[in-house]
């Protein structure tokens, strides 16, 4: 079925705790810029896109801006990061960072990232079921490399009603400090879950051994550029950093295209992750 995808780079360096307070890694400035933590928390997983789902802790590169323990990693972070479920009780400073794409159940969901622009708002506006979302970031200004696939299942009227993502996306929209402009009611665009008879699901490539030393980030290079090239948007620094929304006839052949990339890389498909207790 014909449809879009959507590239959609976000910022791609490691967020590091204090030199002076390295165990723990606090809470950004709203007006901070975004990064990725290799994080670790409980999840459910698939060896292969047909095989059947595991549980267990994974390690996952994902956005997740609210604090952390750290503890010193090897590979390609130095950190991994574990998430302060403590914070869930806390109230907001009004100047905290929001985390977009949420992976937590009961999501994947995407808020308000990269939907500052008029052409941006237009290509939330055009989402249909099945379309694919691609959230990376370009790494040594050409290497294309993915964190969360969103394969749209709806847009919602209001946010989610779940604690934590109320107290870590939703919260820090409505109060940010001004000159930005707080958003108190984000509509979330919802992926589709994963189930034994789905086509295509929403997932973000983990690890489930040697959580202390980290994978490198899935390269989906080759892809992207072909995407972009059948698309006509010309290779530039500036079009590297640019949300594409690329027509295509048939996303779920993209979309097995970056599964089969997750699988080769030696990573899992996660396909839940669950907020800490």
């Amino acid at each position: 079925m014909a449809g879009q995808i959507v590239l959609l780079p976000h910022p791609g360096p490691e967020r590091h705790p204090p030199r002076n307070q390295p165990s723990r890694c606090p809470w950004p400035s709203a007006s901070a810029v975004h990064r990725r933590k290799w994080l670790t928390c409980d999840g459910a997983f698939l060896a292969s896109v047909g095989g059947k789902a595991a549980r267990g802790t994974v390690g996952v590169w994902c956005e997740y801006e609210a604090p952390t323990f750290a503890t010193a990693a090897t590979g390609a972070a130095s950190w991994l990061h574990r998430i302060d479920a403590t914070e869930l009780l806390t109230t907001p400073s009004g100047d905290e960072l929001n985390t977009d794409p949420w992976i937590w159940h009961p999501g994947f969901l995407w808020s308000i990232c990269r939907q500052t622009r008029k052409h941006e708002n237009a290509v939330v506006r055009s989402l249909t079921p099945g379309d694919l979302i691609l959230f990376g970031s370009v790494l040594d200004q050409k290497r294309w490399c993915l964190d969360t696939v969103l394969v749209v299942e709806r847009r919602l009227t209001h946010p989610q009603n779940d604690a934590a993502y109320d107290r870590f996306v939703r919260q820090p929209l409505a109060k940010v400090p001004q000159p930005l402009k707080p958003i108190a009611h984000p509509r979330p665009t919802k992926g589709r879950p994963w189930s034994a008879n789905a086509e295509t699901f929403s997932f973000a490539p983990v690890q489930h051994h040697k959580l202390n030393h980290a994978p490198a980030r899935v390269d989906i290079s080759t892809i992207v550029t072909s995407l972009k090239k059948a698309n006509g948007t010309p290779a530039s620094a500036a079009n590297a950093q640019a949300l594409v929304a690329c027509p295509h006839s048939n996303p779920s052949a993209v979309w097995q295209q970056v599964a089969d990339a997750v699988i080769a890389s030696g990573m899992k498909l996660g396909i839940c992750f669950t907020y800490p207790p």
